[in-house]
């Protein structure tokens, strides 16, 4: 892993503080210059205003301790080690570039306080060549935590000119005094050193009394995207040559602007996403891009609408080009399947005027009858996608169903009680009557100036902003107690002003699961009785929520409250209840799921402020905690559908409820492409849910072969013939910007396909980046490199053999862990046997394979059976593996159903074949 943020930037400026005089401790040890021990607390912000709690998802950890110790001279220090009060009762120092450093990171706020607690003392031990066996002992007791750094000008780093001096400007260090420190660094997206701020003592050093820093003109390069942190440091009183630090740092992004542009705008997101079904009648279409676009589009040449008159559509450009907002004239069409293409490819000349754009002189660009970015670059693709509406209008329906501001507490069940995770945070939650029928929302907290505009992604039917910190006081800093003015503008609905009092304030017990035990086994086909404490208090309006997640962070029970309805229940849980049935199949099998149960007090409920919608606010304590069901996950099944568009197969995978799925196709058995990727939103009853898509690439080849696989799996376009497929999942996830156009995107996981000398050479393409992967796997460990098609960024990933796993690190755009296991799985078939003369399906009919396994076909004439052996990808040809139907009757005729060639694939990846001969 990359050496991080934390010891690369904040540890050597203590060292420049001492050396400099800033702080000047008793010099009685000779082999070491400086020693010293720092608690941080990592922000990130990603809005003008409130930072956050980092997070996964953002590749960092939000809780980082470090041991630092400089020697004299080089060799002077020979090792160091350091003994702590708290569960990490010891640790040794690595040396790296003659320096010694330790260096801890977690998420968990109750686990960093347990290992690195705030009092007792840090016993820092070392061997020098003077001064032999020595130590120094520090505590941080004494010492005040920072304020959180918050970036002024959070809006003008996103576009910044290389060419000139840009200067970072943040909210004043509370209390900060001259003796108190303040470093800006900055890092370019690939993770390599940029530079830091000068030390103190030094020109254009920072002390606790400065707020500006400024970078000097072409430090920066054009076209990147950088990652900048303001950190905050307070000390406390030193032991001879070691120093206790606190910190709290904010990391925010840098985007400077591209000159003499040569690469192609991408398609980050379009919303209803492809495959979205029951999208209402008042739902807008939106396509977000990586770049800015030239607005002088003709429309009608750029893109191609199926299932709707495409003339009724206008175009607004939002977010200075990089949002196009499609709205349609009056209602969209109901129970239609709605598609479109963008850059599509027609003939002849642009025949229309530009529909809804701004004028050209507004970007001085020429029209173009393509989507572009503003040096002439047309959109990579073209794209399509396609969705469904919902059979029933929502005539006369308000934009937005409800929406909620609530402060709330945190709590982690793993036992018979709920344990504080010292965690505190709130969150602003809209809920809309379809996809982007809200432009925008502007949320005034108590006492600010001015209002903050809450980020609209446009990814949902919905809006959801949380911000986390780990103390009472960061909180109620950014998000005091008091009334909060929502501002709401929508496509049809008049603006609307909404007043909330979140106040006074009243935090609720903490919620205990009472049946813990019996939650980790739960059987999914019984109805299952969830019970917990009493709530207290329990007001009038008071409720109380459960929310459940699978692996994918996909909520799969979701209780309403006052404001919104739900999928479990048609009533909010009352404030007094103290138990919840959970009905037979609602819950997956054979699955890790994660539970939320929360008391919501409510200050304030609003029926009034936005007429026909109403708002709540308040105060709530969550628990958090696991639970598990009984049982075998649900195995996916691919089927044909039908036939869209005369040419286009249609495919439908039936699988678990509201997990993701990927189809796959091949015309040989060799290569899989990459077809779609859906979660399975369409609840079928019973935990099981489906997703329908049309295979663009059909009329491509006279006959195609699918599969379905369980989880995101992005286009993986090498590979070839190959004898292993090995699955790398990256922690955190690792982002993929800088080789995107700047765009957030990120591999959880992807495949290795290593061939017989070990060796790899593939491009993995999730979403429109593109990043070749080529290295070598062998006699248990891997090595590889990482390099962007279309930009210069690059990384790599190495690891070793642990057990049955190759674990290892990996450094991209940031960095972490990578777990590598080899696929062990059975072949798994899945058909459909028909009757070639009447065409009928065969049910009952038993279905055997010369590689073992035995399936029966049900009503339909589908079956699915996994064999005896491994995958064996492709190897041989003609296919060695057979299949033979026996007919559900006596005949002796009936016995020979010939031998019908299947390729392999993986246990949960199927395809279908049909018709097959009786």
């Amino acid at each position: 892993m990359k050496t991080s943020f934390v010891f690369r930037s904040s540890i050597p400026f203590v060292v420049a503080s001492l050396a400099l005089g800033f702080l000047v401790p008793a010099t009685n040890a000779q082999d070491v210059s400086l020693a010293a021990a720092l608690k941080e607390q990592v922000f990130f912000q990603d809005n003008p205003s409130v930072p956050s709690l980092a997070s996964d998802h953002q590749g960092r950890s939000p809780f980082v301790f470090n041991m630092f110790l400089s020697p004299a001279s080089a060799g002077s220090v020979t090792s160091a080690s350091f003994t702590g009060p708290g569960a990490i009762a010891n640790g040794t120092l690595t040396e790296d570039n003659g320096e010694f450093h330790y260096e801890a990171k977690t998420d968990d706020k109750p686990e960093f306080d347990a290992n690195f607690p705030d009092t007792g003392n840090y016993v820092l031990s070392y061997v020098g060549t003077t001064d032999g066996s020595a130590s120094f002992t520090v505590n941080f007791s004494g010492i005040s935590q920072p304020n959180v750094p918050v970036i002024v000008n959070w809006q003008d780093a996103r576009s910044v000119d290389a060419s000139a001096d840009f200067t970072v400007e943040w909210e004043p260090f509370s209390n900060g005094t001259g003796v108190d420190f303040i470093n800006v660094i900055v890092d370019d997206a690939m993770g390599s050193f940029s530079f830091e701020s000068p030390g103190p003592g030094e020109p254009g050093g920072l002390n606790g009394t400065s707020t500006t820093f400024t970078i000097a003109a072409n430090t920066l390069e054009p076209g990147r995207r950088y990652e900048a942190t303001v950190g905050f440091y307070k000390f406390g009183a030193p032991d001879n040559q070691a120093v206790p630090v606190l910190g709290k740092s904010t990391v925010f992004e840098i985007y400077t602007d591209q000159v003499n542009d040569q690469y192609p705008p991408y398609l980050a997101f379009s919303s209803p996403y492809t495959g979205a079904r029951n999208v209402t009648d008042r739902s807008a279409v939106l396509f977000e891009f990586t770049e800015r676009m030239n607005w002088n589009v003709d429309f009608s040449q750029a893109i191609h609408w199926d299932g709707v008159n495409g003339a009724n559509f206008s175009y607004t450009w939002q977010r200075e080009g990089s949002r196009l907002l499609c709205v349609y004239d009056g209602d969209l069409p109901l129970g239609a399947t709605i598609g479109w293409t963008l850059n599509p490819e027609l003939a002849g000349p642009a025949n229309a005027a530009n529909e809804g754009a701004s004028p050209a002189s507004k970007q001085g660009v020429a029209q173009s009858n393509r989507l572009e970015d503003l040096a002439g670059n047309d959109l990579a693709g073209p794209y399509s996608g396609e969705f469904t509406t919902l059979a029933t209008a929502t005539t006369g329906q308000k934009d937005i169903i409800g929406f909620e501001l609530y402060k709330w507490r945190a709590f982690f069940q793993d036992g018979a009680s709920a344990v504080d995770t010292g965690i505190m945070g709130g969150d602003v939650e809209v809920e809309l009557n379809g996809y982007n029928t809200l432009t925008s929302v502007h949320l005034t907290v108590p006492g600010a100036p001015a209002p903050i505009e809450l980020p609209v992604e446009g990814y949902s039917d919905g809006v959801s902003v949380e911000a986390e910190y780990a103390s009472k006081t960061d909180l109620d800093s950014f998000l005091p107690n008091g009334a909060y003015t929502l501002k709401f503008n929508t496509l049809n609905d008049l603006p609307t002003t909404v007043t909330l009092d979140a106040a006074p304030e009243n935090y609720p017990n903490a919620p205990e699961v009472q049946n813990h035990s019996a939650a980790q086994a739960i059987d999914p086909a019984q109805n299952f009785t969830l019970t917990w404490n009493a709530m207290s208090p329990q007001g009038a309006n008071d409720f109380i929520l459960i929310f459940i997640e699978n692996d994918y962070g996909n909520e799969i029970v979701d209780t309403p409250t006052r404001v919104f309805d739900g999928d479990l229940l048609t009533a909010p849980i009352p404030a007094g209840s103290t138990s919840l049935v959970i009905p037979a199949g609602t819950l997956p099998p054979g699955r890790q799921l994660s539970l939320e149960l929360i008391f919501v007090h409510v200050t304030d409920l609003d029926t009034a402020g936005y007429p026909g919608v109403k708002g709540s606010a308040g105060f709530a304590t969550l628990t958090s905690l696991d639970i598990a069901t009984t049982g075998d996950p649900i195995v996916p099944e691919l089927d044909m559908v039908g036939v869209a568009d005369g040419n286009r197969f249609q495919l439908r995978v039936n699988g678990e409820y509201k997990v993701p799925y990927t189809i796959e196709s091949t015309v040989d058995f060799r290569n899989w492409v990459f077809a779609f990727s859906s979660s399975a939103e369409d609840r079928l009853g019973n935990a099981m849910g489906g997703a329908t898509f049309a295979d663009p690439n059909s009329p491509l080849a006279d006959f195609k072969f699918y599969r379905a696989r369980e989880g995101w799996y992005f286009p993986d376009n090498g590979g070839g013939a190959t004898q292993e497929i090995w699955n790398l999942v990256f922690y955190p996830a690792m982002v993929v910007d800088q080789s995107n156009g700047g765009s957030s995107l990120s591999f959880v996981s992807q495949s290795l396909s290593v061939d017989q000398f070990g060796n790899f050479n593939e491009t993995w393409s999730p979403g429109n980046s593109i990043v070749n992967v080529s290295g070598n796997l062998s006699g248990g460990n891997v090595s590889a490199s990482l390099n962007a098609v279309n930009s210069m960024a690059s990384g790599s990933f190495n690891g070793s053999m642990s057990g049955n796993m190759i674990i290892g690190s990996y450094n991209y755009e940031n960095s972490g862990s990578v777990v590598i296991v080899q696929q062990p799985n059975k072949i798994s078939v899945q058909g459909r046997v028909v009757d070639n003369g009447s065409g009928l399906p065969l049910s009952g009919a038993t279905v055997t394979t010369t590689i073992g396994g035995s399936a029966t076909t049900d009503s339909n004439g589908f079956f699915f059976l996994v064999t005896d052996e491994p995958e064996k990808n492709g190897v041989g040809e003609p296919f060695p593996y057979c299949i033979d139907v026996r007919k559900p009757d006596t005949h002796a005729d009936a016995q020979d159903a010939g031998c019908q060639p299947w390729g392999d694939h993986l246990t949960g990846r199927t395809f279908s074949l049909a018709p097959l001969t009786d």
